[in-house]
C-alpha cells in the first residue's frame, strides 16, 4: 500500500456496543442503539487531551451517560439527526469551556483534500452516514471492510451511523480508503462506495464535520 496520512499519536476507539441490553426505553439501551455520534464525541475529546482519560471502561461509560442525559439527547429508536449533532456538540464544547467548535460541514464529493486537511492537523474527523431515501433506497448499506493480503474486503455495513475517520490510505490495488473508528474497532470504507451511498441517502445527511481549534487545546 502507499503511504497514506494519519493521526500522529495512537487513537483508542470506544464502543456503544459496551452497553447491555435492557429495557427499550432505557437510557443505556438508547446509548447502545444510537450512541455513535456521543461515542465519537468522547474519543475526539479524550484524544485531544479536552477531558481526562478514562481509567476504565466504567469510567468511559458513565462519561457518556452524563453527556446523553447533560448536553446530547438522544430521541428514543432515533437517534440525533446529523443536521442537529453539531449544534449539540457545540453547545457541549461551550458549556465545558473547551476550546474548539464544530465550524461547518463537508460532503463526499472533495471530502480527500479536506479530511486530509484535518488528519494534518492532528483532527479526527467525525462524519455521519445517512440515512437512505425511504422506499428508493431502504435497503442499501456502506460496506465497512478489513483488509486481507493489501486489499480490502467487506466484512460489515452500516447506515445512519457516526463513525470517526484516522487516516487515509489506499489498499494494495490502489483503492482510496478512508480508515475509521467504530464499534471500538478499525474498519476500512472505500471512497468510491461512500460516494455512492451519500447518493442514496436522505440529502446532505451523509456529511463530515470540520472542527476548528479556537485556541491550542
Amino acid at each position: 500500500m502507499k503511504e497514506g496520512i494519519a493521526l500522529k499519536r495512537n487513537y483508542v476507539p470506544g464502543s456503544q456496543m459496551w452497553f447491555p441490553r435492557g429495557k427499550r426505553f432505557s437510557g443505556d439501551t438508547q446509548l447502545r442503539g444510537f450512541g455513535c455520534g456521543l461515542v465519537a464525541l468522547e474519543d475526539f475529546c479524550i484524544y485531544r487531551g479536552l477531558i481526562p482519560e478514562p481509567g476504565s471502561r466504567d469510567d468511559y461509560m458513565e462519561e457518556l451517560r452524563r453527556m446523553k442525559r447533560r448536553y446530547l439527547p438522544i430521541v428514543p429508536q432515533l437517534g440525533i439527526a446529523p443536521y442537529y449533532l453539531p449544534l449539540l456538540i457545540n453547545r457541549y464544547f461551550r458549556k465545558k469551556h473547551l476550546p474548539v467548535r464544530i465550524r461547518r460541514s463537508f460532503y463526499p464529493g472533495r471530502m480527500e483534500e479536506r479530511v486530509a486537511a484535518q488528519l494534518r492537523r492532528d483532527l479526527p474527523v467525525i462524519f455521519a452516514a445517512g440515512p437512505t431515501i425511504p422506499f428508493l433506497f431502504r435497503k442499501e448499506r456502506l460496506p465497512l471492510c478489513k483488509l486481507s493480503d493489501g486489499v480490502a474486503v467487506k466484512v460489515s455495513s452500516v447506515r445512519a451511523h457516526y463513525m470517526t475517520v484516522v487516516g487515509l490510505e489506499t489498499d494494495r490495488e490502489g483503492t482510496p480508503l478512508l480508515k475509521v473508528a467504530s464499534w471500538g474497532d478499525f474498519y476500512y470504507v472505500r471512497v468510491g462506495d461512500l460516494k455512492r451511498f451519500a447518493k442514496r441517502t436522505i440529502p446532505f445527511t451523509t456529511r463530515f464535520y470540520e472542527m476548528g481549534v479556537t485556541k491550542e487545546s
